[in-house]
């Protein structure tokens, strides 16, 4: 004999419209967290932009630039100076503040200490791909393994001297 199941129709409507009432509200959620991230960006931004044009007109009415950078980095602590930017404009400038290659995991270090907004789960991996992405469009060179400088620009290139093909004799 077949075994007969009874359903509770009433019930299973009640979560089904329980469901979907959370729905709006979690979009709603959602909506509001993105705008004030978005919110936040722009008034970190405007905030440095300010205090840039402080330090300019600092150093316009004769005062020490360096004096008001040092000022700035105390006001304005270093960890807060990648939350405005993408991910590729952050590593785009510390590479360019470099002296020589960068290490991905001292990229992936800066990124962090900045402020970027890291979420992916592997963030190293990430920033690899950042770097070799960059490396393929002609923005870094790769120099080692996960090691990576920013290439020259013409005016930072050196002309070196050919050969007189002669093997570098005198006769």
């Amino acid at each position: 004999m077949a075994e007969t199941r009874h359903v509770d129709l009433a019930g299973l409507q009640r979560t089904i419209e329980e469901e979907l009432s959370f729905r709006p509200l979690a979009l709603e959620r959602k909506r509001v967290a993105e705008e004030m991230a978005k919110r936040a960006d722009e008034l970190v931004a405007e905030t440095e932009t300010s205090l840039l044009a402080l330090i300019d007109l600092y150093g316009d009415v004769g005062g020490d630039p360096r004096k008001a950078q040092r000022w700035l980095n105390a006001v304005y602590p270093q960890r807060y100076r990648f939350a405005h930017m993408t991910l590729t404009d952050a590593v785009r400038q510390i590479l360019g503040e470099a002296e020589g290659p960068v290490h991905a995991k001292r990229v992936l270090d800066e990124l962090k200490g900045g402020g970027a907004a890291l979420w992916a789960r592997n963030p190293l991996a990430t920033v690899t791909s950042l770097l070799w992405r960059g490396s393929r469009e002609g923005m870094y060179s790769k120099v080692g393994k996960n090691l990576y400088q920013p290439k020259p620009t013409d005016a930072e290139q050196i002309a070196l001297p050919l050969g007189s093909g002669n093997g570098g004799g005198d006769g």
